[in-house]
């Protein structure tokens, strides 16, 4: 292995809201080059895999605006400061599908490492029936949601296949539900 010096000299806050914020870091590689690396910090998430009694996966159909399109992907949503992941991920799914259920932790993963320290939490639950019935007619306008429906392995495959399933938390969470 290359023996190498990685230094951050100096951190200046660029941008901040309420769901990240962008630092430039000054940094020193093997103590000759300087150079600039920007980092986006965003809070920790949870993605929840939720299966029916068909074997079926939910799935929330989203518009995503930094790509003006409609995209289909697992409910997730971000880790309140001082929330209990496990909690987080019954709260975000409640929010975004209208059941409450128990989730287990089956995964994690760093989603972008070079651009950000966020880890990503896998949760898997099972429905009921009426949860299933609940889920699907779910009418609650929560942020850019604008669809939930429940696909087969085979479909969901083909959606990542076809593109109309892009997003990487839910490709990255199909592979550990898997």
């Amino acid at each position: 292995m290359l023996r190498r010096e990685f230094k951050i000299i100096k951190e200046k806050l660029q941008y901040q809201n309420e769901w990240l914020s962008v630092k430039e870091l000054l940094t020193e590689t093997d103590e000759k080059k300087r150079g600039t690396y920007s980092v986006v910090n965003k809070k920790d998430c949870v993605i929840m895999v939720i299966e029916n009694a068909e074997k079926k996966l939910l799935l929330v159909k989203s518009y995503r605006y930094p790509t003006q399109k409609y995209a289909w992907e697992f409910p997730a949503g971000g880790i309140e400061d001082n929330e209990e992941k496990s909690l987080a991920s019954e709260r975000e799914t409640f929010e975004e599908v209208g059941i409450k259920i128990k989730m287990q932790e089956i995964g994690s993963f760093h989603p972008l490492p070079g651009l950000t320290s966020q880890t990503a939490f896998v949760y898997y639950g099972t429905i009921s029936d009426n949860d299933k019935k609940i889920a699907e007619n779910y009418q609650e306008t929560v942020d850019e949601i604008v669809d939930r429906r429940f696909f087969s392995l085979d479909e969901i495959r083909n959606m990542i296949i076809e593109g109309s399933i892009s997003d990487g938390l839910t490709i990255s969470s199909f592979i550990f539900w898997k």
